[in-house]
Formats: C-alpha cells, sequence, structure tokens
C-alpha cells in the first residue's frame, strides 16, 4: 500500500539517503512555512521515495531533488511525489515550478519521462560538465602550447596579482568592457585554490586567468577562465590550462578536474567538444525544465 506524506524534520532523516549530499541539511531544517519542503513515499510501510523543494523570492519554486528506491519504480510513485510537492507549491502561491538535473545518470531517461507526465516544459541546456583526471589530461599534447608562448606573455600564480593590476583590469573594462559578465575574475576570489589559479601577463597588463577551487579532497573546480577577446584565436589560453593542470599534478598527481560551460558560450562548447573530449572521463549536460500554475480563481 502506498502512502504519500509531507515530511517534517523529524520524519525526513530515515530518508537522507535519497538525496544529495549537500541537500542532506536541509532536511533538519524543515518547517511549515518553509523554504523547504519535502514529501515522503512510504510503500508498506517502507520509505520508497523523495522530492524536496524550495520556495524561492518572487514565488517561484524549484524541486531539489526527486527519488525512488529502485524496488519500488514504475509504480507511478514519482508522479505522486511531484504532484504533491506542486500542491505545496500552489498552496504558497508559487507562479511556476523549475527543476536543473545532470545527463549521464542511468535515471535520467526515467526523470525525462515523469517531467512530461507531470506537464513540464521540454528540458533546455543549460551547461556542458566536464571532468577529467591529471593523468588522462596529461596525455593531451597541449604542452606544445606552453613550450610556444611568446616572451611577451607570462603566465604566474593569481596570488601574485597587484593592486595596481586589479585598478588597470577594472579601469580597462569600464572604458571598453571586454570581460564577459559572468566571468570577472573578482567574482570568484573567496576561497580559491592557490595550487592553480593563475593569471596571464602580456606585456605590462593582465588579459587572462583560470581561476579555481577545491571541492573535495581529490578534485579541484576550474571555476573561471577567460582570456581578452583580441588575444582568443591565438590559443595562449589554452597554455594556461595546461599550466594550471601541470602545477594541479604536481601536488596531486592522482586527482581530478571538474568544470562547467554555460550555454552563451559557444564557443567555448564547441572547443570543449572538439579538443577535450577524447581526453574527458566524462562530458554530460545540465537540463532545466519549467511548469507555470495556472492561477485559481
Amino acid at each position: 500500500m502506498l502512502k504519500i506524506k509531507r515530511l517534517s524534520s523529524n520524519e525526513a532523516f530515515e530518508y537522507s539517503k535519497m538525496t544529495f549530499p549537500a541537500f542532506r541539511e536541509i532536511l533538519s531544517r524543515l518547517a511549515p512555512e518553509g523554504p523547504y519542503f519535502a514529501v515522503g513515499a512510504l510503500f508498506n510501510g517502507l520509505p520508497a521515495g523523495l522530492a524536496l523543494g524550495k520556495i524561492h523570492e518572487k514565488n517561484n519554486a524549484e524541486v531539489l531533488s526527486i527519488f525512488v528506491v529502485e524496488n519500488f519504480r514504475c509504480r507511478k510513485i514519482g508522479e505522486r511525489l511531484l504532484s504533491e510537492l506542486e500542491k505545496i507549491f500552489r498552496e504558497k502561491d508559487c507562479i511556476d515550478c523549475g527543476l536543473v538535473y545532470m545527463t549521464g545518470k542511468p535515471a535520467t531517461p526515467f526523470l525525462e519521462s515523469l517531467l512530461k507526465k507531470c506537464g513540464f516544459s521540454e528540458p533546455a541546456f543549460r551547461k556542458l560538465v566536464c571532468r577529467a583526471s591529471c593523468k588522462s589530461f596529461m596525455r593531451c599534447g597541449w604542452e606544445k602550447h606552453l613550450k610556444k608562448l611568446p616572451a611577451e606573455y607570462r603566465i604566474i600564480s593569481w596570488s601574485e596579482i597587484t593592486e595596481n593590476d586589479r585598478k588597470k583590469i577594472k579601469r580597462s573594462n569600464e572604458k571598453k568592457e571586454w570581460i564577459a559578465h559572468d566571468l570577472v575574475p573578482f567574482d570568484y576570489e573567496k576561497g580559491y585554490e592557490p595550487i592553480n589559479s593563475l593569471a596571464m601577463r602580456y606585456r605590462e597588463d593582465i588579459v587572462g586567468w583560470v581561476i579555481n577551487h577545491r571541492i573535495s579532497f581529490d578534485t579541484i573546480r576550474y571555476t573561471c577562465s577567460y582570456l581578452r577577446p583580441d588575444l582568443q584565436k591565438v590559443g595562449r589560453i589554452v597554455a594556461m590550462y595546461y599550466e594550471a593542470l601541470l602545477r594541479q599534478n604536481e601536488v596531486l598527481p592522482f586527482s581530478y578536474g571538474i568544470w562547467t560551460i554555460p550555454s552563451w558560450h559557444t564557443r567555448m562548447i564547441d572547443f570543449a567538444k572538439r579538443h577535450m573530449a577524447p581526453h574527458l572521463d566524462s562530458m554530460n549536460e545540465t537540463r532545466e525544465s519549467f511548469k507555470k500554475f495556472n492561477k485559481i480563481l
């Protein structure tokens, strides 16, 4: 017998393995007023599934995760969980609901089928997600770009950036905006990884950067990379990538790198598919689907 119920923090602990590690702490902070809500499924008294959601400002809702235990799938449990979570969102006067997920998992086709059945929009591509080991990427052949780097270019650690460098970057971007709005380096400095966060100096100016973050003991996220547009065609950024890889491999030889490329950076996506893909452990996508709620009169 199937039972769907809204969960309190006291009830949610036994469902904690049914969501992502980053969301498990949320289960201890559930409250009737939100912003987090959880719906659990019991099949013959056993926990069978969990849907976790959040209501953001402006009455926009988000499904953070949805999971059904493998032994209980194909019983429409996912539809019931999503329906109950949607009911909560409607009660809280939400105007729509979104869900972001990553492809490349065995359950991806089932999730996309579920979203379609529940009236969500056709999934739209958001980001490319690349993952590689130092071991596999060291064989990519990019060392030639580093060896051929002209003398007027110099790769330095991001920690060597001076206050004068910072002022020059800001002034030049204010004068003629050349930095992509989502790749301004100063937005990503908090907690950056000093091992292989780099900058490229061309003559007297800083013209590029790779800002990274350690996200686990063996994985570094390559968070923000950019090169001044007039220098992009000559591939100088590849030399910077390879230098970052060398520095990572020197300290963490059996570690991994992960990076994402948003959909609007089309040239970088094309570069990744053509030149990075052969050396990656995986290349997947994050996709997003929406559902607008009809206002009940």
